[in-house]
């Protein structure tokens, strides 16, 4: 049934080649970004597999080849397989992938997921196939200019022939591969969500409390770069814990009580992450 075998993202990748083939399926922002960086470290992109939108055509065009929304349409030099697909859509898609008769036991099948590892593929390891996660440690903003992933780290998981196919894929993009399994995974999940998403969540709770004294999100944008690009730079020199300054770290819970006594005027939901951040910091539980 074509809807069921629609959608998604796969590279693959015929191992025994000079040149790797790869298939993708699921150009969002990961998929894009990896093909593009794959086809620069000498891949060979056979075709675009995903959902019928004009994104999806438009950027198998740009890489001049072929777009499908089924599965059955799969090359049958494909050799491995990057599944690069929302999580939630992961075990439907492995089950499309496993009713494909295909040289199973010549391919490697992974996906890009952080918190899920090669469980989600059981079925197509039981038919020969090499499987495995090999989820980048980077940010992918679905618009703007796609990541460098030289010194990224990759944390892969997999049967023997699953990690070999993700080493060999984090190494040509000069990333770092580190192997992670199992529930261990959720927590390296974890890690990557605490370094960006929250990062910005952050960021985006400090343009708020400038637009409030009068700033355009413009101004309070180019206020708060600065100190934040200052930080990670500090961050990379002195590590995490020497480059933090501010009153929690100085122990200074005056000030941060006057920090919440405004807070709590401005945005109470804000003054409640102020405090039980500072009060992390803080270590004492001084703040109630």
């Amino acid at each position: 049934m074509a809807g069921e075998a629609c959608i998604y993202g796969w590279i693959g990748v015929h191992f025994g080649m000079s040149k790797i083939n790869f298939t993708l399926i699921g150009p969002g922002a990961v998929g894009r970004a990896l093909t593009r960086a794959l086809v620069k470290a000498d891949y060979r992109l056979l075709t675009v597999i995903g959902l019928d939108t004009a994104q999806d055509r438009r950027f198998a065009r740009k890489m001049g080849v072929k777009w499908s929304a089924d599965l059955r349409q799969l090359p049958a030099e494909t050799g491995l397989i990057i599944v690069a697909v929302p999580d939630s859509q992961l075990r439907q898609v492995a089950a499309g992938l496993a009713r494909q008769k295909l040289p199973w036991k010549k391919i490697a099948v992974l996906h890009t997921a952080g918190a899920l590892g090669a469980e989600v593929f059981t079925r197509l390891e039981g038919l020969g196939a090499g499987v495995g996660a090999c989820h980048p440690f980077m940010t992918f903003p679905s618009r703007g200019r796609p990541p460098r992933l030289a010194g990224v780290t990759f944390g892969i998981d997999g049967n023997e022939a699953g990690l070999k196919a993700a080493r060999k894929l984090a190494r040509s993009l000069k990333g770092k591969p580190l192997e992670i399994s199992g529930q261990q995974r959720v927590l390296y999940h974890l890690a990557a969500v605490l370094s960006c998403g929250m990062v910005s969540a952050n960021l985006l709770m400090a343009q708020q409390v400038l637009c409030s004294l009068g700033m355009s999100e413009k101004r309070a944008l180019e206020t708060i770069l600065p100190i934040s690009a200052g930080t990670l730079s500090n961050i990379k020199e002195l590590g995490v814990r020497d480059a933090m300054t501010g009153p929690a770290v100085r122990g200074d819970t005056a000030t941060i009580r006057s920090h919440l006594a405004d807070l709590k005027k401005l945005d109470p939901e804000l003054a409640k992450v102020y405090r039980e951040i500072s009060k992390w910091i803080l270590g004492k539980g001084e703040l109630k």
